[in-house]
């Protein structure tokens, strides 16, 4: 599937076993690594280093190394570090949910899921019970 993060355009088989056994490798890396970094005592700008370096090596561990340089361009950005983890993952849930629908529509039960989503919706409220009221001139007598 082609992509882009942040303009810089990049291929990856999200469907791949393999491949996506090394991405959830490397994200599930990165997610260790940022929730064992101690940020306190740092500089608001050591901190901001130290979080977009975890990303530009997530970066290059998924899509090749030096794709953090050509995604960033030299630059330090927290904010558009995080935008570029953010595309990268809406990119491989696109794939799946894409999958998803294929599957979904050809699977045993879409018959009865189809029928399901046709069938009128009836509603009854709680509590109320099904009463027939005789709303002619004798109300209240039977005809």
């Amino acid at each position: 599937m082609k992509f882009k993060i942040l303009d810089t355009e990049f291929e990856i088989d999200f469907l791949d076993a393999d491949e996506m056994e090394r991405i959830e490798h490397i994200v599930d890396e990165t997610n260790r690594r940022n929730a064992a970094e101690d940020y306190k005592g740092m500089t608001q700008s050591q901190a901001i280093r130290k979080q977009c370096g975890i990303i530009f090596d997530c970066m290059d561990g998924i899509l090749g190394e030096g794709a953090s340089g050509r995604i960033f361009g030299g630059r330090t950005n927290l904010k558009q570090a995080l935008l570029a983890f953010e595309q990268l993952t809406l990119a491989k849930n696109q794939c799946t949910d894409e999958i998803r629908e294929i599957r979904d529509k050809y699977s045993p039960n879409r018959a009865q899921r189809r029928a399901a989503q046709n069938a009128p919706k009836t509603v009854q409220f709680q509590g109320q019970k099904n009463k027939h009221t005789n709303h002619s001139k004798g109300k209240g007598k039977k005809n």
